[in-house]
Order: structure tokens, then sequence, then C-alpha cells
């Protein structure tokens, strides 16, 4: 994992093999969908779904955000170190996480 600066922010950012079928071979640079929107829109303690909406209404972006929860380790997707690694970016009582592909946000951001 490493961190970028955007404004005054720091982003993390997760290198990823993508974990649903059928499974990639190549990492994918992921961003926290939440830590984006505290960027865009300031939305601190929470997130409304924006950027998910404006991903979903993108060719770059569509089907690509990974939304994850407790149930995804019982899927097989991730295992239990994984899940609680990914969900203390962004605390410990986080529940469910979205990670959006980061060549999908730069592109939807773009046009914006």
């Amino acid at each position: 994992m490493r961190t970028i600066v955007a404004g005054t922010m720091q982003l993390s950012v997760l290198a990823m093999v993508d974990p649903r079928p059928p499974r990639g071979s190549s990492p994918i640079e992921w961003l926290w969908q939440c830590e984006v929107e505290n960027v865009l829109y300031q939305t601190w303690g929470g997130t409304n779904g924006s950027m998910y909406r404006l991903l979903g209404r993108s060719r770059a972006g569509n089907g690509r955000a990974l939304h994850l929860r407790r149930q995804s380790v019982t899927e097989g997707l991730l295992s239990e170190v994984q899940f609680i690694q990914l969900r203390d970016v962004i605390h410990p009582g986080c529940r469910s996480l979205t990670l959006l592909p980061i060549d999908a946000v730069e592109v939807r951001l773009a046009i914006i």
C-alpha cells in the first residue's frame, strides 16, 4: 500500500489483483471510495455514493468497483486478515467498503 496526495488530503492506494471471477493475474491499483469522496465532496465521516454513481455512468468504471463486506470472506474473495486490513484503513467499525480502480477514477475525473 502507498499513499498519494490530493490537495491537502492523502489517499491510500492498494495494488491487488481483482478477486472476482474471472480472477486477473495483474495487480490493479485501487482507491477507497470514501477517501475519494472526502477529497471531492468534503463528506467527512461517511459516503453518499456519488463517485460510485459517476463511475457507473462511464465505460471506464462501469461494473469495476469492488464492494467488500464480511460476507466477502465467506464467499472466498479475500481472507479475514485481508478484509480487516482493508477495513481498518477506513475505521475498525466499518462494516463494508468499496474500492475503485484508480484508472477508472482518473478517466472519470478527467471528464467532469
